[in-house]
């Protein structure tokens, strides 16, 4: 047991090496598997990532720092609990002690002071490198030197990734960027961030809403109309729902466009865009009792159910899936049980009837697929199918890749998917080919070059060729 737990130890330590090479860290950050690094390691009973040559842990239910060569720099006694890095031209850490928080220098080690502050709060928001702090019962926020960038004037103050809302009165909001300038001149009503656009923000004016970006231009007039609350903004068009889906927990989405014109009334379960398309796929109630006003006249002024009754039976709702394009005109019919989230090679999944179909995404000309599919997913280019009991894959054009001749097929991940025939396992790569023999009682997923494989009752590791790692006599791995 102990060589498959040192084993374990060293190969989780070179994933999370390899896990950062994967993100772009440069390979001196990279930690090194020392064996006072494999000692600390194996004491805690949490570990997290290494950043900035630093990893955070707990040891005897302590948090602790510590760095690659095993050491412990700092522990949760000496500066309070461990919060986060910030990395801004320079390396801080975020502690945190008896409700008050502090940046740290990790070069230095030295600690702001922020004596002078009656209270202090972070927002842990990777990036900003500042700290809200109050004082007299007002906030204002200070940066990683301990600069007032927005001074303590404050009823409330909330930090963003990149634009800080400052509350002057209820309904009255300043919005900074994170050096303390005034992004735009005229205070708003209120703020929403975008979560998937960082560069943008929403904000209501004279009770209407619009776009804002952080340098200040307004990139969508304020004219969408309280009644609705934009959620995400894209290239071409705004994403909405009603003002009233929180207290009516319905959150039916609709679209305007760049000008806040409303083109596509709250009325969609879903709205995804097909990437590298200017369409949408989109899903909507498609049951619907004859009282109910027409469509375009939904989610505007009265609340859409879910359910309703016929003879005093309740029906629940049929969804159905179609296609719109960034303007809100259909494309595509709300016909579908399903339409895929993502394309395969200019084609997209549909079914309808139970029955699979391909439409080309160029032309929107819809192809059918053999009636004897029982299933299908889209996996790794190309589409993972159930046929007769057994998997295999096609193409975009329904040309059979990987053959029908698997009882189980897992999906890829790093180019490799698990499959089995009968109770025996193996790998194979997208192209088909065998890449780890169907021989084993269970095989894992690849993971970094590597695969656990377990035959009569004893575990190891082979590489993707099949090649062994370690030998077959491991209790576990």
């Amino acid at each position: 047991m102990n060589k498959i737990r040192q084993f374990s130890l060293l190969y989780g330590m070179l994933c999370i090496a390899c896990l950062l090479g994967a993100q772009g860290v440069q390979d001196s950050t990279l930690p090194r598997v020392t064996p006072e690094l494999k000692s600390l390691v194996n004491q805690c009973s949490q570990i997290g990532i290494f950043r900035f040559d630093l990893v955070e842990g707990e040891l005897c239910g302590k948090n602790i720092l510590f760095n690659e060569k095993g050491k412990v720099v700092k522990d949760e006694n000496e500066w309070g609990r461990f919060e986060g890095l910030e990395d801004e031209n320079e390396v801080l850490a975020v502690f945190e002690k008896d409700k008050r928080y502090c940046f740290v220098n990790t070069k230095t080690w030295k600690m702001l002071d922020l004596s002078a502050y009656d209270a202090n709060e972070y927002h842990r928001f990777y990036g900003n490198a500042l700290l809200a702090v109050k004082k007299n019962d007002k906030w204002g926020a200070v940066n990683k030197r301990g600069e007032l960038v927005i001074p303590c004037e404050y009823v409330d103050i909330e930090i963003r990734k990149n634009i800080v809302e400052a509350t002057v009165l209820k309904n009255v909001v300043k919005v900074f960027d994170t050096t303390g300038s005034l992004i735009y001149p005229v205070p708003f009503e209120e703020v929403k961030v975008s979560y998937y656009n960082n560069d943008t923000f929403f904000a209501k004016l004279k009770g209407e809403w619009g776009a804002v970006r952080r340098d200040g231009a307004v990139v969508v007039p304020f004219r969408i109309n309280e009644k609705y609350e934009p959620t995400e903004i894209e290239e071409n068009y705004v994403v909405l729902y009603r003002a009233d889906a929180d207290k009516l927990n319905d959150f039916r989405r609709g679209l305007s466009n760049m000008h806040g014109d409303v083109i596509a009334p709250c009325i969609y379960r879903s709205l995804n865009q097909i990437q590298g398309s200017s369409w949408l796929i989109a899903s909507k109630q498609v049951n619907r009792p004859p009282e109910w006003p027409e469509e375009e006249k939904v989610g505007m002024n009265i609340p859409l159910p879910h359910r309703y009754e016929v003879e005093d039976k309740p029906v629940s709702p049929i969804y159905r899936f179609g296609i719109l394009d960034t303007m809100g005109k259909q494309v595509l019919p709300f016909e579908y049980e399903f339409v895929a989230d993502e394309s395969v090679e200019g084609t997209l999944l549909l079914k309808k009837d139970g029955h699979y179909s391909l439409m080309t995404l160029a032309d929107g000309e819809i192809h059918p697929l053999d009636s004897e599919i029982e299933s299908v997913k889209c996996q790794n280019g190309m589409l993972m199918v159930q046929k007769n009991g057994r998997y295999g894959c096609l193409d975009s054009t329904g040309k059979e890749i990987i053959p029908f001749e698997y009882d189980f097929m897992d999906k890829f991940e790093n180019g490799f998917a698990r499959v089995a025939q009968g109770k025996m396992w193996g790998c194979v790569d997208s192209k088909g080919n065998v890449k780890v023999p169907i021989e084993y009682g269970f095989v894992s997923s690849v993971s970094s070059g590597i695969v656990s494989v377990e035959k009569d009752g004893k575990w190891g590791y082979v590489d993707t060729a099949g090649r062994p790692v370690t030998p077959l006599e491991y209790d576990m791995a």
